[in-house]
């Protein structure tokens, strides 16, 4: 369902939300258990119910982001500074690394106070490389997801893969 406008956004969100919520969980998204802890997949239930008020509430209420607006600012400052010093040293710049930097510094720094890669570090590219690989796992189309008898083989990898990213990303 594609969205395009602020009133159907608003009508799907508010009346809706119950009924749009739901999600049928992919074999990839059951590795390590994912599915029963995280937001996204888990079922509209009491737990889903306290996750997303503690998201509405600390993490995207009006007051947060407003308070928040200084460390957008410094982290896309960050940036701009790493683009200037690539552009006097004549260094190549990969926008979309550079990017995912900044995004993922801002995110960490919300949740955790603290900065979780540098722009000329490979962390930044080790950990991008992680999140697209839970992402393409996650979101890639399984055989098991239809026929749930050949999940014992997994005949594309895509669980044993998932598994490996997974782990890696809670390391």
């Amino acid at each position: 369902i594609l969205v395009s406008s602020a009133d159907v956004a608003r009508e799907v969100l508010q009346r809706y939300d119950q009924m749009f919520s739901g999600r049928s969980v992919t074999g990839a998204a059951h590795t390590l258990d994912h599915h029963m802890v995280s937001m996204v997949w888990l079922p509209v239930s009491s737990q889903w119910r306290n996750l997303r008020k503690m998201c509405k509430e600390n993490i995207f209420a009006t007051q947060r982001l407003d308070t928040s607006q200084g460390l957008r600012q410094e982290k896309l400052q960050e940036l701009r500074h790493y683009l200037h010093r690539s552009s006097v040293s004549r260094k190549a710049v990969n926008v979309g690394d550079a990017a995912f930097t900044t995004s993922l510094n801002l995110i960490s720094r919300t949740l955790f106070s603290k900065d979780f890669a540098d722009y000329d570090s490979d962390s930044s590219q080790e950990l991008k490389e992680i999140v697209w690989g839970v992402m393409k796992n996650v979101g890639a189309f399984n055989l098991s997801d239809y026929f749930p008898v050949l999940r014992v083989i997994d005949p594309q990898g895509i669980m044993r893969d998932a598994k490996f990213y997974f782990q890696k990303l809670f390391d």
